[in-house]
């Protein structure tokens, strides 16, 4: 949701399928609805963790940015309840942090870095071969987890378009690919 609803917002003007944004925070989908409808796009406030509404039915695809490592230590459990979620032969896209990115390293791998990134206490970055573990333990077929994007949060505005120009030379070579900041995983259900 990007907390105010853009994503789903953007998916929805890109498409006439039904997109069903879901966030466990009932003030950002408040937030959401305030700013964004569209005929084929609603918000609706759920904890994935607990029973599924019998109404909310399965999805050709099933996306999120930077949700999975707030569920850590229940992943297998949410990949699962994604799965049911997901249409047999759907898809499912994420895009994570990458433990091996030294920004990231830092974030979540030291003190310093969890408090000043205001890190919950069981958030945690991925190492490429952890992601597709967990997707590959709860059954999800033609797992793909491409590591890449070297753009950081907070970056200043100068160095953006430097970045943007020597990023496909970064993500291109084996040497270097590894540092990137985010993981893309896709896969099949």
């Amino acid at each position: 949701l990007f907390r105010s609803g853009e994503a789903a917002a953007y998916l929805a003007a890109q498409t006439s399928s039904e997109i069903v944004a879901i966030d466990i925070s009932e003030k950002f989908i408040l937030e959401a609805r305030k700013r964004h409808s569209a005929s084929n796009l609603r918000f609706e406030c759920l904890n994935l963790l607990e029973p599924l509404p019998p109404d909310l039915g399965q999805f050709d695809l099933t996306c999120g940015n930077g949700i999975l490592h707030h569920l850590v230590l229940r992943l297998p459990e949410f990949l699962t309840v994604l799965k049911q979620a997901t249409t047999p032969g759907g898809s499912i896209a994420f895009v994570e942090p990458n433990l091996l990115n030294p920004y990231c390293a830092f974030l979540f791998g030291t003190q310093f870095g969890r408090k000043f990134g205001r890190l919950d206490p069981d958030e945690m970055a991925f190492t490429p071969g952890q992601l597709y573990g967990a997707f590959q333990q709860t059954g999800w077929l033609d797992i793909k987890v491409v590591t890449k994007d070297f753009l950081l949060p907070g970056l200043p505005e100068m160095l953006v378009r430097p970045s943007l120009f020597i990023e496909p030379l970064l993500e291109a070579t084996v040497l270097t690919r590894w540092l990137a900041q985010s993981h893309f995983v896709t896969a099949q259900a």
